[in-house]
């Protein structure tokens, strides 16, 4: 799943940034917040598109985050990666080597 948040006045290429999630949301889920927060800071320079998608979910387990962690930084639409849980933030702050931009939410809110 694809959503986008874009500056109507923005003729940039789109950045895609794909969501690493720890797992299924309980309760309130920060990520909309942390894409809205994203978006507002670079808004007008470039148009932000973010992709979740199953195979970024880690099933609350640590092979499995970094499993997704490797499948978004694999993607072949995705520019950045945001880490959106404790797991995906340990694995993002440790660096991927890929040379992809990894940002992590405490950055942002």
């Amino acid at each position: 799943m694809t959503t986008g948040f874009s500056s109507a006045q923005s003729t940039a290429r789109p950045v895609t940034v794909a969501v690493v999630r720890d797992g299924p949301v309980r309760g309130t889920d920060p990520v909309p917040g942390i894409e809205t927060k994203l978006d507002a800071l670079i808004a007008g320079d470039v148009a932000v598109r973010f992709k979740a998608a199953p195979e970024f979910e880690g099933a609350w387990a640590g092979a499995g985050v970094r499993a997704a962690l490797e499948n978004a930084l694999r993607d072949s639409e995705a520019d950045i990666v945001l880490g959106a849980g404790p797991i995906a933030t340990v694995w993002v702050t440790r660096g991927s080597g890929s040379g992809m931009l990894s940002l992590f939410p405490w950055l942002l809110l």
